[in-house]
């Protein structure tokens, strides 16, 4: 849910859910869920000028000064989604993404095929999560050979309002309701990033923790670049903006495209 335009590098991908609004358009050929054609969509997206004061003197700069501002941390563009007519309460919000995204879509579900893939036995971290007590495994099962069926997992407990890396070393028996383990937690970290953007607390003095937790404060987590939207011919392009919306600055394709 990224914002751009054909003539243009730049690329908004926005730090909010409030992003998360599908497709519709007049220019469809029959009704998707909610999506009349022959209404169109009901809200669109505008800079949001009056509530961020930042995003007026920032469409001013072309993109390699906002590339700078960026590195250097900053952040000053803001955008809103406005109704075009009346919402009824449940009723769907929808924004046109643009004939290029229409058009690319419809090409990429024309040519698309199932991705290949060595693990026939491949298992979803969302399917998994469905029914974790069936996936996970302990300690001693993996040293017995026992391999998860989605070789990119990571298992995190939830433990003092946080979920934190662990290994599951021993289920207790006895309990007829309730599945606890015997886990070690790990104190999580990132290379390079800071704690402080993700709001992470670590309770413990020292960097592991060896706790009991109920199976539902277990889950599971799909390792870097092995979630579904990583697979070989996944469909990527932008949500396109209404026309006159990009600055002028940030056209630096254009010339490249059109020649």
């Amino acid at each position: 849910y990224c914002f751009g335009h054909d003539d243009s590098s730049m690329l908004l991908c926005p730090a909010t859910e409030a992003n998360l609004i599908n497709h519709c358009s007049t220019r469809l050929n029959e009704r998707a869920g909610q999506c009349d054609p022959g209404m169109g969509p009901n809200a669109i997206l505008r800079w949001a000028e009056d509530f961020d004061p930042q995003t007026s003197e920032w469409l001013t700069q072309d993109i390699h000064t906002l590339d700078t501002r960026i590195k250097d941390g900053r952040r000053g563009i803001s955008l809103e989604v406005v109704a075009l007519r009346g919402i009824a309460k449940d009723e769907e919000i929808f924004i046109d993404y643009g004939r290029s995204w229409e058009e690319a879509w419809a090409r990429h579900v024309s040519m698309w095929n199932p991705p290949h893939r060595d693990d026939d036995d491949f298992v979803p971290v969302s399917v998994m999560n469905r029914d974790v007590e069936r996936y996970l495994l302990t300690k001693k099962d993996q040293e017995r050979g026992a391999v998860y069926p989605h070789k990119e997992v990571r298992i995190g407990c939830h433990v003092a309002e946080f979920y934190h890396p662990c290994e599951i070393l021993k289920k207790h028996k006895g309990n007829p309701t309730e599945a606890i383990y015997s886990v070690m937690i790990r104190k999580w970290h990132r290379e390079g990033e800071d704690y402080d953007d993700y709001e992470y607390i670590w309770p413990f003095e020292d960097d592991t923790e060896f706790v009991k937790v109920t199976i539902e404060n277990i889950k599971f987590f799909a390792g870097a670049y092995s979630s579904d939207q990583h697979l070989e011919g996944t469909f990527r392009h932008h949500i396109g903006v209404p026309e006159g919306m990009w600055p002028e600055k940030w056209m630096n394709l254009k010339q490249h495209i059109h020649s």
